[in-house]
């Protein structure tokens, strides 16, 4: 079994050891940040740890790194404009470079593990949103069947998006820290 660690911006390896493929086509669509040197990357990673609505993180399998997280506050970022941002909702940037992290198994452990930590990370988070392009058809449908829901479509400066939302759902404490879904 995989163990899923997260790294926080302190402790954030070199850019050049992500292994995230930021700087290598790797022939797939859904990555198409290749743009860039090891330094402008490097210093953007800079940038975000010092910014103080962005909290960046990078997730691992067993200590490799797998995917880069901006976990951001929504109302203070440029999603803000587009929708009725609440004071306390956030928001979520990610880049996947390890294609085995796709997996479904991998994918619901790391996906609902993140957006279970922004919930309970800021007790007042009201709310998750994110932009995926509209043409993004089944990252978006992932979303839907994660309880999310699609607000609108809009025009970002650089794609036509989708605004997802998801709202936190009732949950109480079951045996030894899990939790479970209250649909009642």
């Amino acid at each position: 079994m995989k163990r899923l660690t997260v790294v926080t911006g302190d402790h954030f390896p070199r850019a050049d050891s992500l292994n995230l493929r930021l700087r290598e086509k790797t022939g797939e669509e859904r990555i198409s940040v290749n743009k860039g040197s090891l330094e402008q990357h490097t210093a953007y990673l800079e940038a975000q740890c010092a910014d103080a609505h962005v909290h960046p993180l990078i997730g691992c399998f067993d200590d490799r790194p797998f995917a880069y997280f901006e976990i951001y506050w929504a109302k203070e970022d440029r999603i803000a404009p587009f929708y009725d941002a609440h004071d306390f909702d956030r928001g979520l940037h990610l880049l996947v470079g390890e294609c085995g992290a796709h997996s479904t198994g991998k994918l619901n452990a790391w996906f609902n593990a993140v957006l279970h930590d922004m919930f309970i990370d800021d007790p007042r988070t009201q709310r998750i949103v994110g932009e995926p392009r509209i043409d993004n058809a089944r990252n978006i449908a992932y979303m839907h069947r994660l309880g999310r829901y699609t607000l609108k479509e809009f025009d970002f400066p650089r794609k036509r998006a989708a605004l997802i939302v998801l709202e936190p759902r009732p949950v109480k404490a079951r045996g030894h820290g899990s939790l479970l879904v209250d649909d009642e």
